[in-house]
């Protein structure tokens, strides 16, 4: 398909928007106060499918297996997924308000994608788990409740090996828990960091404390 040019617009159901080169229709559409369906936003829920009435994109991740084959051939795309390259059109079906206190941190997200794991310079070392749980620190597990891309079945299994360590599941959060659920992540935080030894100038918060359940021992 051909590239995004400068001065591309999107109708969502007859509403005309801007799309920066390089944006996802998603994040268009939440930058300018539509009330777009979303949830995780990284291609893993389905939850901002819409129908492509006109015009083409280039789609950022395979979506079949989100999508039906009824689904495809109808037009319909992912909107987190989705690159206008020219002006588009899309049938969705509009929910509550968008955030817009949020819109400057929507397009932050939206920066991050000028850089992949073939541009990040630095070494990874890998440790086994037994490794990890003999290094004397807290190790915290935490994920979203209804996370598709790392479902929380498969991160229990992970934290299960993980002796000392410390798991948190985030309700009503998929893949994006810090900014579904953003009180209850950042109370997480400020327990394993007081858990290091590292007191905040703000004030202890425990709000989720009862959500941790620590392996080999009491909670």
């Amino acid at each position: 398909m051909a590239s995004q040019v400068q001065g591309t617009s999107a109708w969502i159901n007859g509403q005309r928007i801007d799309v920066a080169p390089g944006e996802t229709l998603l994040l268009a559409a939440l930058r300018q106060g539509i009330d777009f369906p979303n949830r995780c936003r990284v291609g893993g829920c389905g939850t901002c499918r819409c129908r492509l009435a006109e015009g083409e994109v280039r789609e950022r991740t395979e979506t079949a297996y989100l999508l039906s084959e009824d689904e495809i051939r109808r037009g319909f795309i992912l909107a987190c997924q989705s690159v206008p390259a020219g002006d588009v059109s899309v049938e969705v079906a509009l929910g509550a308000a968008a955030p817009r206190e949020l819109a400057a941190l929507y397009t932050q997200i939206a920066s991050f994608n000028a850089a992949d794991r073939h541009s990040l310079t630095g070494r990874f070392d890998a440790r086994s788990a037994a490794e990890l749980g003999a290094m004397g620190f807290p190790i915290l597990f935490l994920c979203g409740a209804d996370d598709i891309l790392f479902p929380v079945e498969a991160v229990r299994m992970v934290q299960a090996e993980v002796a000392g360590s410390f798991l948190v599941e985030v309700n009503d959060a998929g893949h994006s828990a810090f900014l579904e659920q953003p009180v209850q992540f950042n109370d997480t935080i400020l327990s394993l960091l007081q858990m290091a030894g590292h007191v905040g100038t703000g004030g202890a918060v425990h709000s989720n404390t009862a959500g941790y359940v620590r392996v080999g021992g009491e909670g």
